[in-house]
């Protein structure tokens, strides 16, 4: 159990898994918002699930065009959630391709933990060339 415990403290603690939940709940609130402008004047946004369908949809940049808001609140909202749900997008983009960026790079430069080598031994001074 404690295993799990400092795996679960971890993965929570790190700015990509804040970033993502960040990113859900944003899709879910995106979604919240068109449902309510939107369900009561038309039957496209008739669901939950339509709505976030939509949110995931505007965020992404797809766009298929199946759905529209139609009331001003609702177009303001799809303003809202391009802008930002777009921006969203490219942090968590980026910060997925730093950190695996950053584990290419630890492991070109022989910088793994060394809790994960186990029955080996190290050598110093080895090359005369290195420091």
């Amino acid at each position: 159990m404690d295993k799990f415990q400092s795996w679960f403290k971890r993965i929570a603690g790190s700015y990509v898994m804040q970033t993502f939940l960040g990113f859900l709940a944003f899709l879910f609130f995106a979604a919240w918002a068109m449902y309510f402008f939107e369900s009561p004047v038309q039957n496209t946004f008739d669901s939950f699930f339509h709505a976030l369908w939509y949110a995931i949809v505007t965020v992404t940049t797809v766009g298929y065009g199946d759905m529209s808001p139609k009331t001003e609140l609702g177009q303001i909202a799809a303003v809202f959630i391009m802008f930002v749900g777009i921006a969203y997008a490219g942090v968590f983009t980026g910060l997925i391709t730093t950190w695996l960026v950053e584990k290419n790079r630890r492991k070109q430069l022989g910088l793994s933990p060394l809790k994960k080598l186990e029955k080996k031994f190290l050598v110093c001074g080895w090359k005369t060339d290195m420091a």
